[in-house]
């Protein structure tokens, strides 16, 4: 009997499904022979059957060669697909997709400090293989040779292009890498204030000098200049490098050995370590007989808490999690950089530290009571907590002054500083350090002139968020005679119009949030014909970066990459090494801004 409907593709289009004796078979519709269901079987029929000749279409049945063929063909390309996002599916791999492929992975090489004969161990190999069949990674000679000259060669490039016409700021120093090689690097910030590495220099015969410095500094004026970025000024952590940097830099200007072709307003060599300087200030306060004496406690206590056969009780006997981390926590005080912050730790674990002291357990007799009964008493305490609350503005103005990163902030914090230590009852802040405050304000003066210059004075005049709140006089006029300067002869026709933006009036009559950029309103001001003016020299001003702190960070790089390890990394691989991981850096926060 026929069974209902026909099978449908190939051959068996020409064939009906039908059961003889309770077999399956395959009915030719052209002459009714029956024949078995395989495709070949009934291939065959159809090129010997008369009546099917010129009317059944089919393809030649495959052979078993050309079958096992195709398989290993199919097999190949699916090793070799990958997914193309683009399009949404799959397509084969090229040798464009392998070079982006090395491209990558010499990248991811270069910022983690790998070194470059990773690529060629057996492991790495067996994982691409595994990975990926068809991809073939680079050689070790060919990142060194070919790799790194390119990547070197794109950061170039894509700097060049984003700092064209910018104004920048140079921050230079010196130091030694892991191997002890003495090195140069010469940062550069713009006006998006995010710093980029301009030059490194690795010596070899030639002393590192400030003179030396500044002739380098010279040439990458120069340089700068002539591919069309200007050099407003340049910052340093050193005082004496600082005033060399100016009489040097102003005499090459006048004597006319630097082009200027982009800037347009006076060159400045400034002070750029405010945060370096308020941890002098807490240096200073640290030295001090009342801190050296509560520091001592603190760090004997701390120290105390370190021994292992302590902790070992902490965790044994006492049991408890919570005392577990009491254990660990006071085990690692002493490993805070800061005493404020050694400090800090001490007092917020005061009364976990109270509560094992009162412990009658042998073990904590033996290493606690013994020594600390006599100095670990509410009176120490209380001093402490004293001590932290009269030290505390200038911690929170240091992690202000880290946080915000530009340089009008700076003046703020300190004319609050000033204006806190200035009492006229010091038992007001104090109860049991009554000559502190007048000494720190004696060490905030004596650090000043690292702290600050008379061009924070302009960027505070300048800054949206502290409008309405007073500075001293001579602060006050510090700031206007740099803004003068810059103005020049237009200086009586801008003074109009930096009173209303102090006395937030006219243009300037939109509230500020005083957590916000302070650019944005010279940014609005600027394209207006009676604010802009003004608003280029505030944008110059609050572009400068206030620490040099950037250029100290890159020196960490290299002391990373160049390690005893990788001793004999050439010096031009390793500037090449360094600028790379530098600006990749850079290259990456440009592309989240």
């Amino acid at each position: 009997m026929s069974s209902p409907g026909r099978p449908v593709g190939g051959v068996r289009k020409y064939f009906d499904r039908v059961t003889v004796d309770d077999t399956v078979r395959m009915r030719c519709s052209f002459c009714s022979h029956t024949c078995c269901v395989h495709p070949i079987t009934m291939t065959n029929h159809l090129m010997k059957c008369e009546p099917a000749q010129g009317k059944a279409v089919f393809d030649l049945p495959k052979t078993k060669e050309e079958i096992s063929n195709e398989k290993m063909k199919k097999r190949k390309r699916s090793d070799s697909l990958i997914f193309d996002e683009e399009f949404n599916d799959v397509r084969p791999w090229t040798p464009e997709d392998n070079e982006t492929a090395r491209v990558l992975l010499s990248q991811a090489l270069f910022d983690h400090d790998i070194p470059w004969k990773f690529v060629e161990s057996s492991g790495f190999k067996n994982f691409i293989a595994k990975l990926n069949p068809c991809f073939t990674p680079q050689t070790r000679h060919s990142l060194s040779e070919v790799y790194l000259d390119k990547e070197y060669q794109r950061l170039q490039d894509l700097i060049a292009q984003e700092t064209k016409g910018d104004l920048v700021t140079l921050i230079p120093d010196g130091s030694t890498d892991g191997c002890q090689e003495p090195i140069t690097h010469i940062m550069a910030v713009g006006s998006n204030n995010i710093p980029y590495l301009h030059k490194v220099l690795i010596h070899t015969t030639e002393k590192h000098t400030t003179e030396n410095l500044v002739d380098k500094m010279v040439e990458c004026v120069n340089e700068l200049e002539e591919a069309n970025v200007g050099v407003k000024g340049i910052i340093s952590d050193n005082e004496i490098k600082m005033v060399t940097f100016r009489q040097r830099m102003k005499q090459k200007y006048d004597e006319n050995e630097i082009v200027t072709r982009v800037r347009k307003y006076p060159f400045f060599a400034i002070p750029g370590d405010a945060p370096h300087g308020l941890q002098l200030v807490l240096g200073d306060i640290f030295d001090t007989p009342q801190g050296k004496e509560l520091l001592q406690s603190a760090q004997f206590i701390a120290e105390k808490f370190k021994n292992t056969r302590l902790r070992q009780f902490l965790r044994q006997a006492l049991g408890l999690s919570v005392n577990q981390r009491v254990g660990h926590s006071l085990g690692v005080i002493t490993r805070w950089g800061s005493h404020f912050k050694m400090l800090h730790k001490l007092i917020t674990r005061r009364e976990k530290i109270m509560a094992i002291l009162h412990s009658n357990d042998p073990i904590v007799r033996e290493f606690i009571h013994r020594d600390l009964e006599d100095i670990a008493t509410p009176t120490f305490w209380r001093m402490a907590l004293d001590f932290e609350a009269l030290v505390k503005p200038i911690d929170t103005a240091l992690t202000k002054l880290e946080a915000d990163g530009s340089i009008g902030v700076v003046l703020r914090e300190f004319t609050l500083l000033d204006e806190l230590y200035h009492v006229g009852d010091p038992t007001d802040l104090t109860e049991y350090f009554p000559t502190l405050p007048a000494l720190i304000v004696d060490f905030l003066k004596d650090r000043w002139n690292l702290i600050t210059d008379d061009i924070y004075a302009a960027a505070f005049l300048v800054d949206p968020r502290w409008r309405g709140m007073a500075i001293a006089q001579a602060d006050y006029l510090d700031g206007e005679r740099i803004l003068k300067l810059m103005a020049g002869p237009q200086w009586q026709n801008l003074e109009a119009t930096f009173q209303d933006f102090r006395d937030s009036s006219g243009l300037f009559s939109g509230h500020v949030n005083q957590n916000g950029d302070p650019k944005l309103m010279w940014r609005r001001a600027k394209d207006t014909r009676e604010g802009k003016q003004l608003a280029d020299i505030a944008l110059y001003l609050l572009s400068y970066p206030m620490s040099a702190v950037s250029v100290e960070r890159s020196f960490s790089v290299v002391r990373h990459i160049h390690t005893w390890k990788r001793n004999r990394l050439g010096r031009e691989n390793l500037a090449k090494l360094t600028y790379i991981r530098v600006n990749r850096q850079w290259e990456l926060r440009q592309q989240k801004q």
